[in-house]
């Protein structure tokens, strides 16, 4: 998997994420994903950097001044989200910027088409980590398959498409 770059995404917070992160880089370190390097926002804690190094390359991006930019640099966004809010515009940005994306079944919540490979729901870290781990001979294909869905889920979630369907039901 050598040059994969993954976004590590909405996971510090204990509220949303439980001990879903922790589980995720547990399979990490079990998986020995060294050559792939982990990007994340914001500065995680301590318990969860030591594990994450541990674990592979890790990076702690920080403040980021073009996350377009960076959404484009990656080929895949994992979210370890153990209950459903706040996360729907985090996921649709990193889909409709082409990203494969690997997550929970809340982290997939409330998008329509239906998300389906190139973009993994997993029921347990290990399963999640299984998809990743197969992404590393087929993630040219996998990322245009990304592309293809995000033109489709662009068209979806279209602003000026959603608020015609909703005239539309009202008249």
């Amino acid at each position: 998997m050598t040059g994969m770059r993954i976004l590590l995404s909405g996971c510090w917070d204990e509220k949303y994420a439980g001990n879903a992160t922790h589980a995720l880089l547990s399979e990490y370190e079990r998986h020995a994903l060294r050559d792939v390097a982990t990007l994340v926002l914001h500065r995680p804690p301590v318990w969860a950097l030591d594990q994450a190094k541990r674990a592979g390359r890790f990076e702690v991006l920080g403040w980021v001044e073009s996350y377009h930019a960076l959404m484009n640099s990656i080929d895949v966004q994992i979210f370890p989200i153990a209950i459903g809010t706040g996360t729907k515009g985090k996921v649709l940005s990193a889909m409709s910027a082409g990203c494969i994306c690997i997550g929970t079944p809340y982290a997939f919540s409330n998008i329509s088409p239906r998300p389906s490979p190139p973009h993994y729901r997993y029921a347990s870290p290990l399963h999640g980590l299984d998809h990743l781990s197969g992404l590393h001979t087929r993630v040219d294909a996998s990322k245009q398959e990304a592309l293809n869905y995000a033109k489709q889920l662009l068209a979806e979630h279209n602003p000026a498409g959603v608020i015609g369907k909703m005239w539309g039901r009202m008249a």
